[in-house]
């Protein structure tokens, strides 16, 4: 058999197979977190995350502790990327949530949305995240929903 058979054949071996070796990463998988820890009485938090090749959707976090996440393996270079948008009432504030050049060698990225701005940690330092960022409160609106779905 030719090389380039036995090529084809597992690679159809491979994409018909539902296994757990296909769900693994090969290079480091990453989490990423997005809580809401607004007071009860306030507006929906709402989340738009993505990055160049994902788009993680349009979410709605609407009591303290909803949690928005999602897991990713990171590219063979170091390209990975995502990003996220924020809106809270009329707050809003948009940034990066793993830059994959800056990350260094942790595997969980915690954002904390709290009523006086945005913290970050990791899996070391999540008893005691950092404010990163203050709420903008001269941003455009949240997007309101479109016929196509896209949008809250």
């Amino acid at each position: 058999m030719s090389n380039s058979l036995l090529v084809i054949l597992l690679a159809l071996l491979l994409t018909s197979c539902n296994c757990d070796l296909l769900r693994s990463c090969v290079t480091k998988k990453v989490t990423v977190y997005v809580i809401r820890e607004i007071p009860v009485r306030s507006p929906p938090l709402k989340v738009h995350c993505f990055s160049k090749d994902d788009d993680i959707g349009y979410h709605q976090l609407l009591n303290p502790g909803s949690t928005l996440n999602w897991s990713f393996c990171i590219n063979f270079f170091p390209t990975t990327s995502f990003y996220c948008h924020l809106w809270w009432g009329k707050k809003s504030l948009g940034f990066n949530v793993y830059e994959e050049k800056t990350a260094g060698s942790h595997s969980q990225y915690y954002w904390f949305a709290r009523d006086i701005g945005i913290y970050s940690a990791n899996e070391d330092t999540v008893a005691n995240p950092a404010r990163t960022y203050a709420w903008d409160e001269n941003l455009p609106p949240s997007p309101s929903p479109s016929p196509s779905g896209v949008g809250f």
